[in-house]
């Protein structure tokens, strides 16, 4: 009965939503507070310190026309590095693009950028549940799902991925690539450290023009892998 009255609603809200065009601005969040004081390393502990303080400051950008999407970190003035070095705290330093069929994630570490293809079943099937929230007005729905990533010691561990979207907005978009749910995801975590939220929704009209990545070389994840595995040995094989 539950499932039925959420998916009633998924739809009406859906027929509901008109506006073509959205713009939604993110901050990242620790989800659990670094506890500085077991950091005995008093360099570490600092330049941490400063990276969390630029993180909690730093905006992400998600521009949505439709099902075209364009989402990254606004880097603004970065002499130094700083903003990029903050926001790969929270793993927020890839650029996410969709349309029509091209669908990928950039990726610029390794000297250049490689365009990691995105496939719809990238996340385990996602279960949405009827666990719901108001974020800036629009009342959300909790979606929970896995993703497969390599870690430093070359094994595969599963990430659990909870995202919250709203079907009153029909944008299938959201922060770091979390989309394929029946509306805009307005909160979402990939690996339940931080969390990405929406500060503030632009909705217009019209459409503008979605901005394009550079260009880079197109990986299929797999190949996008060896590449991972590949890097990582090498850093083990210099100490």
């Amino acid at each position: 009965m539950r499932l039925f009255i959420l998916i009633l609603f998924i739809s009406s809200s859906v027929i509901a939503q008109t506006k073509p065009y959205v713009k939604v601005t993110y901050r990242a969040k620790r989800l659990v507070p670094i506890d500085y004081k077991k950091i005995t390393n008093s360099q570490i502990r600092t330049v941490l310190q400063g990276k969390e303080a630029i993180l909690n400051d730093l905006d992400f950008k998600l521009t949505a026309c439709k099902d075209t999407y364009f989402f990254k970190y606004v880097e603004g003035l970065d002499l130094n590095g700083e903003s990029r070095s903050a926001a790969s705290l929270a793993g927020g330093t890839d650029v996410f693009y969709r349309r029509d069929t091209i669908h990928f994630r950039q990726n610029c570490s390794y000297g250049e950028c490689l365009n990691i293809t995105l496939e719809k079943n990238r996340f385990s099937e996602w279960k949405i549940t009827d666990e719901q929230k108001i974020i800036l007005g629009y009342t959300c729905f909790k979606a929970i799902a896995y993703q497969s990533k390599i870690v430093n010691n070359l094994s595969t561990k599963q990430q659990r991925i909870v995202a919250w979207f709203t079907p009153e907005l029909n944008f299938h978009a959201g922060p770091q690539g979390l989309d394929e749910l029946p509306g805009l995801v307005l909160e979402g975590s990939v690996n339940d450290l931080y969390t990405f939220y929406a500060k503030e929704i632009v909705l217009e009209d019209n459409c503008k023009e979605i901005e394009v990545p550079e260009k880079g070389k197109t990986l299929t994840k797999e190949e996008y892998d060896q590449v991972t595995i590949d890097m990582l040995k090498l850093i083990k094989s210099r100490g």
